[in-house]
């Protein structure tokens, strides 16, 4: 599908889903999602270019999972995605917001809480699965919970990570307010600058505060 605009609506008890979409874009809608499965309440999948994830407010219920999330799909997957100033309200032990494979993908001034503990999640992940992630900016997001593993996850495995900004961000109530793994497999040195998180990054990858 190309050219959709899904703007202000009411979702109640479900959300919306997108399969090899171009030119779309998802804004000032309100999600009461009860959910019957693991998948976003906004998930897109395969192809997903030039798309903006903007202004919406999300209550998840029902099976946990992400309130967010983009992937690929049969070799395909995001590029140049926006995902900005949503508020997000987790009543699940989901994550938040999931970028798996993306390129030149924005998540910036999102505000996500969760009601019930999340040990095992992170509120905002990205991980290159087929493909590198290249140009992640990461910024000005607000992370609240009482238990969550993960503010940020950088999470490269199997392939790598080349040019990405954290920048700007919050959280409180996460064992690790910056986690990286695998730091071999990212190609430049992450920029971080600004942040205010509860413990010091569990993150061997470079930090600096601008590249070059």
């Amino acid at each position: 599908m190309a050219r959709v605009v899904v703007a202000d609506n009411v979702f109640d008890g479900r959300g919306v889903s997108l399969y090899r979409a171009s030119d779309v874009a998802i804004t000032g809608n309100t999600f009461v999602a009860a959910m019957k499965s693991a998948k976003a309440v906004v998930n897109a999948e395969n192809v997903l270019e030039r798309t903006v994830i903007s202004g919406n407010t999300i209550l998840r219920r029902g099976v946990a999972g992400p309130a967010i999330g983009v992937a690929h799909h049969s070799g395909s997957g995001p590029e140049d995605v926006l995902i900005s100033n949503n508020v997000i309200r987790q009543a699940t032990a989901g994550g938040g917001i999931e970028a798996l494979s993306p390129r030149l993908v924005s998540i910036t001034g999102n505000a996500l809480s969760w009601s019930v503990a999340a040990p095992a999640a992170a509120g905002i992940v990205v991980r290159p699965v087929i493909r590198k992630a290249e140009q992640v900016v990461i910024e000005g997001n607000r992370l609240q919970a009482s238990t969550l593993l993960d503010g940020v996850f950088l999470a490269a495995s199997p392939d790598s990570f080349n040019a990405v900004s954290v920048v700007g961000n919050l959280s409180r109530g996460a064992t690790h307010g910056l986690r990286c793994d695998n730091p071999s497999l990212f190609t430049e040195a992450v920029v971080h600058v600004g942040n205010n998180w509860e413990t010091t990054p569990s993150c061997s990858v470079a930090l600096v505060p601008s590249a070059p």
